[in-house]
């Protein structure tokens, strides 16, 4: 092969890359509506997981109030899909007050309960937090705070 010719076509490429990354960095990077495994996502889980497999008359009469079902505790997971948090995150959002404080929440952590989405926002500087309990069809449920 003509080596004027491989030198062009590396050319060619080096510049496509170039180009192609150039566009890539230039397209602003997407929020993530689902927030991740942390602190507080842990203390969220750990109370659905007592909740949903307590014999407690209080615990169930808390799951009937709130719609969440009696459940297998260790089937309660942390929600990671960026589509199913999206949605959770615009039905939860018409559960907040007139004078909730701003900004309104772009992200939440979403526990999957059975069918179920159990979301929470944090606020900062809150000593608690609104949650909503939100089906399958992403209609809300019911709410608290806890």
């Amino acid at each position: 092969m003509n080596p004027l010719y491989q030198l062009r076509a590396s050319i060619t490429r080096a510049v496509f890359c170039a180009v192609a990354g150039l566009a890539l960095a230039a397209v602003p990077a997407r929020a993530q509506s689902c927030r991740g495994p942390d602190q507080s996502s842990a203390h969220m889980l750990a109370y659905l997981k007592k909740l949903v497999a307590s014999p407690d008359t209080v615990d169930q009469a808390a799951r009937w109030d709130l719609f969440i079902p009696e459940f297998d505790s260790s089937r309660v997971t942390l929600e990671t899909s960026t589509r199913v948090c999206d949605k959770v995150l615009a039905a939860f959002k018409t559960t907040l007050p007139a004078d909730f404080p701003t900004p309104l929440p772009t992200s939440l952590y979403v526990a999957k309960v059975d069918k179920v989405y159990v979301a929470m926002a944090p606020v900062a500087g809150a000593h608690t937090y609104p949650y909503a309990v939100i089906d399958s069809r992403y209609t809300v449920l019911s709410t608290y705070a806890q």
